[in-house]
């Protein structure tokens, strides 16, 4: 039985509850009849009952109206943490009957570019962007964007749409805390993507440049004097973050813990340390699968991927339903969760 076979099976099943014919009962589902109180009470019960879940696409095409398409554009959707954000506001999306096309650059502005454009030209009536660590999405400077956008994790120094964001300063300032709560005074930094200035205000992107003001802000409140030969850039994969984990090794005065400033400089930190993980302290941001399994198991600073994503779909279609507020920008906190990594003393 296919899956409208099915559905209109469950709709005979809701007439056959409430006592009423399975037109008259689809009528009122439609929003094509209003029934009295008690009657649409009892539909709502037996809705509830038999799971019944109405087909809005074909709703819609019946009373010659068009759902919503939204296009989302996220860096890296192998990366768990967009992929969890992507089907965040996949959910929201399909709650409001909308269809959402998600497609993934690759750490580039030009693919990301391309792949907005792509999107716009095919009249998408909005767009969520999670602009790429080596770019800023749409430039401020080019072609505007002529519909509503909402972007995640990275505001790109733009402050003209709504964002949602990481609370990347605390995030920053929690991990280098908890190394320095244990005695370390060296604290090496893997900086994803092509930067590694910690003074730069940039520094690649928003969410590295709040991450490293934190790890700053930590060490001068601590007393400790910042090293920049300790700041090394990870790049984009955990194969790039591997070298500079062995970089950071061979120092001559090398750390003796390592702040990693996303999940994939974690992995490629984890890789190059190998045996040595038990003789160095480690602390990262964002959860990543098995970092229980390690020995000690990594501890990490978390963010809320899926609100961040729900929120942002919400916001969009406050946006498309009309709403023209001066554009928000939502913060969400992060959270240590602490493991045992951080906790590998000073040697």
């Amino acid at each position: 039985m296919g899956a409208e076979q099915r559905r209109q099976a469950t709709l005979q099943d809701i007439a056959d509850i409430v006592g009423m014919s399975r037109m008259s009962v689809s009528r009122i589902l439609n929003g094509k009849q209003k029934p009295p109180a008690d009657v649409a009470e009892r539909i709502q019960a037996a809705v509830v009952e038999t799971g019944y879940r109405m087909n809005r696409a074909a709703s819609a095409l019946r009373q010659g109206t068009v759902l919503p398409t939204i296009g989302m554009v996220v860096d890296h959707l192998a990366d768990p943490l967009f992929a969890t954000v992507a089907e965040a506001a996949q959910g929201v999306a399909t709650e409001r009957g909308a269809v959402l096309v998600i497609t993934s650059g690759d750490s580039g502005p030009g693919s990301e570019s391309d792949l907005v454009e792509a999107l716009l030209a095919r009249n998408v009536d909005g767009l969520l962007l999670y602009p790429s660590a080596e770019g800023s999405g749409p430039d401020p400077r080019g072609p505007a964007v002529d519909r509503p956008m909402v972007l995640l994790g990275r505001s790109s120094g733009r402050d003209d749409v709504d964002v949602v964001l990481a609370d990347n300063v605390a995030g920053g300032k929690m991990a280098t805390e908890h190394l320095l709560a244990h005695g370390h005074r060296r604290i090496g930094v893997i900086a994803y993507g092509g930067s590694a200035t910690v003074d730069d205000a940039r520094a690649t992107s928003d969410t590295l440049s709040g991450r490293l003001a934190g790890h700053r802000s930590a060490l001068a409140a601590a007393g400790v004097e910042l090293d920049p030969t300790l700041i090394v850039a990870g790049g984009s994969s955990a194969t790039s973050a591997a070298e500079a984990m062995a970089r950071l090794l061979t120092l001559p005065d090398p750390p003796t813990a390592v702040f990693a400033t996303n999940n994939r400089m974690t992995v490629g930190a984890i890789r190059a340390l190998g045996s040595r993980l038990r003789g160095l302290a480690l602390v990262g941001i964002d959860d990543f699968e098995l970092a229980e399994v390690f020995d000690p198991a990594i501890t990490v600073v978390t963010q809320d991927p899926a609100e961040m994503g729900r929120r942002a779909a919400e916001m969009l279609f406050e946006r498309l339903d009309g709403l023209s507020a001066a554009p928000r920008r939502v913060v969400n906190p992060m959270t240590l969760v602490a493991r045992g990594s951080g906790e590998v003393l000073a040697r």
